[in-house]
């Protein structure tokens, strides 16, 4: 197949290729008398074997930016990203506008994953208003894509929702990519999942799904069977989402992220049915992962998985050792990590140890940072831990104080059990 010559059949490619895979249409409209017989090989290689070519260009002398760019596009879709250096290669001003273009893209990707989303979406409306000139609508639905990762990240779920569409409408109208369609259509099943509509969810995951199996996107798949066993954990079916989980046929390799969310599932699936040593293992499997891809949120959210199992476990040693450290870390402050989990499960870890004094300033930590989030459930949550502090101190009207607001706060969300619960309490 001579993926990058005019004479493409881009239908037939994209049906036969799984994202991530390298296509670029600046290339694909070139000449093929114009390219050297280096970037020819290059270029097939690239068709044929992302690691190969990432190997043949690193073993090459060539240091041009058309080069680097091509190796540093290769090293993303390898899911190389913390790895990128993209920031330090320099694009000449007479370089073609749609080099330009990806060079932009490529260093939003990077953007993206150190969580500087204003730069990210500049770079990508920029990169985005240059494809459509050039009409290099792969390019544009990419744009779209990613644009939507951010908008999502941010919580901004309609316009989520527009550029995904945006983006589908490319990939059925102007070059067929069936593999980019399931990841879009599991991407309105994520969205659905977010406003709780559980069957709208499983229905748009199943039409994902349905894409992967008649074309055998296999990679696809089992991040769609991800999603789908995150369904029904929400839900407390966890023989369900077990045995869906069990369904992922492996491709080898399956990607690190993909196999990572898997061991993440499977840890709080075990949780949930009480199967400890099970849960411990794959977290364990799951952090060597996260700390390889230099995950920082899976890091955190594994490690207080297992500090809570071990809460659970009564080795309140270990639980406080793992929740320190987890305190002590710096991390961005635009990741999500709530580090108030780690505040009121050693505040718990103190009432068991009956240090309340501690305890009454853990929760008040875990408040604060509460509050600067917003996190309204939370801070009702601690306002009802502070309650039982004050009431096993013998203060009660400082406990009925306490409780007071946490109600408040319960109603203002519409909470019905949190509210049950505390008017239980308070009566």
């Amino acid at each position: 197949m001579k993926l990058f010559f005019k004479n493409t059949d881009l239908a037939h490619f994209f049906t036969l290729k799984e994202y991530p895979f390298f296509y670029s249409t600046y290339y694909a409209n070139k000449n093929p008398y114009f390219l050297t017989p280096f970037k020819k090989k290059l270029l097939n290689l690239i068709s044929e074997d992302l690691n190969k070519a990432y190997k043949f260009l690193s073993a090459s002398p060539k240091k041009n930016y058309q080069y680097q760019l091509l190796k540093e596009e290769i090293s993303i879709l390898l899911n190389n990203l913390p790895k990128s250096q993209i920031l330090d290669i320099k694009v000449p001003f007479y370089a073609p506008k749609a080099l330009k273009a990806k060079k932009l893209y490529l260093t939003s990707l990077y953007e993206i994953y150190q969580t500087d989303f204003n730069k990210a979406t500049q770079n990508l409306s920029t990169a985005l208003k240059i494809f459509k000139q050039k009409k290099h609508y792969f390019e544009c639905g990419l744009c779209y894509i990613s644009l939507a990762k951010v908008y999502k990240i941010c919580g901004c779920f309609d316009i989520t929702y527009t550029l995904l569409q945006e983006a589908e409408k490319i990939y059925k109208t102007q070059c067929y990519s069936p593999s980019l369609i399931a990841e879009i259509k599991a991407n309105y099943g994520l969205n659905e999942l977010i406003y709780e509509n559980y069957d709208n969810a499983v229905s748009y995951l199943k039409e994902a799904l349905d894409l992967c199996q008649k074309h055998n996107f296999l990679t696809i798949k089992a991040n769609i069977i991800n999603w789908q066993t995150l369904i029904y954990l929400i839900k407390n079916d966890t023989d369900k989402a077990l045995k869906t989980l069990q369904s992922i046929k492996e491709p080898n390799p399956l990607p690190k992220a993909t196999k990572l969310f898997k061991y993440e599932l499977l840890s709080r699936i075990y949780k949930q049915q009480k199967k400890y040593s099970n849960s411990l293992k794959n977290i364990d499997l799951g952090l060597k992962l996260a700390q390889e891809l230099k995950n920082e949120q899976e890091i955190f959210e594994l490690s207080y998985l297992k500090a809570d199992i071990y809460f659970i476990q009564n080795e309140l040693k270990k639980a406080k050792s793992i929740l320190t450290k987890l305190i002590k870390q710096k991390h961005s402050p635009n990741l999500f990590i709530f580090k108030a989990n780690a505040y009121t499960l050693l505040g718990l870890i103190a009432i068991k140890e009956n240090d309340l004094p501690r305890a009454k300033n853990l929760f008040k930590a875990s408040l604060d940072l509460e509050n600067s989030k917003s996190r309204q459930k939370a801070i009702a949550i601690d306002y009802n831990n502070l309650a039982y502090i004050s009431q096993k101190q013998g203060n009660k009207q400082e406990a009925n104080s306490y409780l007071k607001l946490a109600l408040e706060i319960a109603q203002e969300i519409n909470d019905d059990d949190l509210i049950n619960y505390l008017q239980n309490k308070t009566s």
